[in-house]
């Protein structure tokens, strides 16, 4: 079907309120890079304190924060993901708010349904978060030698 074939049927099936299926759940995803910059940010002060951090520490912090917050917010993932899902008619299979959706899921696969599929998610989010705050590292020094080469910025003194 087409999205316009698909639209009718969902607002003929379930209402034009359909379409906002699992959006509570998106929003609450709101909080995957607030834990992930948090993350990063805790656990590079305490290197700081230590030593200079170099790109490949960066990439190992993008590893470690995204790891965390996805870790964390993966199940939210599959209860918005199967919201937004036409449902079964069954009302014991179907989810009728978020919460429901997770003890409905506990309760036939275990803690571990909530969490199918993470395997490639984790892959792909962890690559993308480290090569990302390497290169970030990399680009605001770049960009800090440039400008004190060019003489607008004072240079770092040791």
């Amino acid at each position: 079907m087409g999205t316009i074939e698909t639209a009718r049927e969902m607002i003929k099936d379930k209402g034009f309120k359909s379409f906002w299926q699992g959006v509570a759940p998106a929003l609450i995803l709101v909080a995957n890079p607030i834990i992930q910059y948090t993350v990063f940010e805790k656990i590079k002060a305490k290197i700081a304190k230590t030593r200079a951090l170099t790109s490949f520490d960066f990439f190992i912090l993008g590893a470690i924060s995204k790891l965390a917050a996805t870790s964390i917010t993966y199940p939210y993932i599959v209860v918005k993901s199967r919201m937004q899902l036409k449902q079964s008619d069954d009302a014991r299979e179907r989810y009728s708010s978020i919460m429901d959706g997770f003890r409905k899921i506990i309760k036939y696969e275990g803690v571990a349904g909530l969490y199918k599929g993470i395997s490639s998610k984790i892959v792909q989010s962890i690559l993308t978060a480290s090569f990302l705050f390497m290169a970030q590292a990399s680009l605001v020094q770049y960009v800090a030698r440039l400008l004190t080469a060019l003489g607008m910025r004072a240079q770092k003194r040791i």
